[in-house]
């Protein structure tokens, strides 16, 4: 690869953030800076993320205690668990699914859903924890995936809020987008979704990048929504974020013709002291995507 191209791709990146406030693409409606939140049912059912592998030697080695947010895990009793953050893993971005956008309610929030996922050291589970999962993104419905049963297993990953090449969200989206932390589980048994997606980017950074297609394939993790260290959450935030369930595949997808260079900064209030992280965009490995858990579906 021709270090020109991965010069002009990082410029025409970094030139994007400038436009905070871009359209998609032409003909699409500008999203306002100003929105209200949308109802939790309509915020997760459309929040799709595509994972990037962005590796990195540097261990934070910052414990944290987790505690649950989700109705389901509460009702069952799940506990508070300490865990140590370790090395960045991955970097996870807002997509979209065979041309499906978010509704206008939605978009200007999920724009801003970029989460850095690190590996983390947890206790190992105590319990069987079983849960049904009923896919709520449309596209999967009207695909007709079917319910699927799951068994918990060992806590793998946090996933927190970042801010790439300091585009911040507007001070509305913010107060959302920077509760948003995912405590990610192996799950058993092996699964197969083998769907096929058209892959396209939402994040106003990201949006000159082509569209894929994709095979979404095995089953990996399931994320859940947690809080950090009792860190308190306004109310009307709370009742969105606890709904967030995403479950986790892999993907076969083409690698970007060039690396996206990106610079991602902390947004929740007790990370923004953490370091800064450098990473690449190139290789695609997985597609978070939403589900409820034991037919609780969201409000709204």
């Amino acid at each position: 690869m021709k270090k020109s191209s991965v010069l002009r791709l990082g410029a025409s990146v970094m030139a994007l953030g400038a436009l905070a406030a871009v359209a998609l693409t032409a003909g699409e409606k500008t999203v306002s800076a100003q929105a209200a939140l949308p109802t939790p049912l309509k915020f997760v059912s459309q929040l799709d993320l595509k994972c990037y592998k962005t590796p990195s030697s540097v261990a934070i080695n910052q414990p944290l205690t987790l505690t649950h947010l989700n109705p389901v895990l509460q009702q069952l009793g799940l506990p508070a668990e300490n865990v140590l953050v370790r090395e960045l893993q991955e970097t996870c971005v807002p997509v979209a699914k065979n041309n499906v956008l978010p509704d206008s309610s939605v978009l200007p929030f999920a724009r801003f859903v970029d989460l850095a996922c690190y590996r983390i050291e947890a206790p190992p589970p105590t319990t069987t924890v079983s849960l049904s999962l009923t896919h709520l993104n449309p596209v999967l419905r009207q695909a007709g995936v079917p319910v699927e049963s799951v068994t918990l297993g060992q806590a793998r990953q946090l996933c927190v809020p970042v801010a790439k090449n300091n585009l911040t969200p507007p001070a509305d989206v913010l107060r959302l987008v920077q509760h948003i932390d995912l405590k990610c589980y192996d799950v058993s048994p092996p699964y197969n979704l083998n769907q096929p997606l058209n892959i396209r980017h939402l994040n106003p950074l990201l949006t000159s990048l082509p569209q894929e297609n994709n095979l979404v394939t095995a089953r990996q993790q399931l994320c859940v929504p947690v809080a950090k260290n009792s860190q308190p959450i306004p109310a009307d935030v709370l009742n969105i974020i606890r709904w967030l369930d995403l479950e986790k595949f892999q993907i076969q997808a083409p690698p970007l013709p060039s690396p996206v260079p990106l610079t991602l900064r902390h947004l929740n209030p007790l990370l923004v002291n953490w370091p800064q992280s450098q990473v690449s965009l190139l290789q695609a490995n997985s597609l978070l995507v939403p589900v409820a858990k034991n037919n609780q579906i969201p409000p709204g």
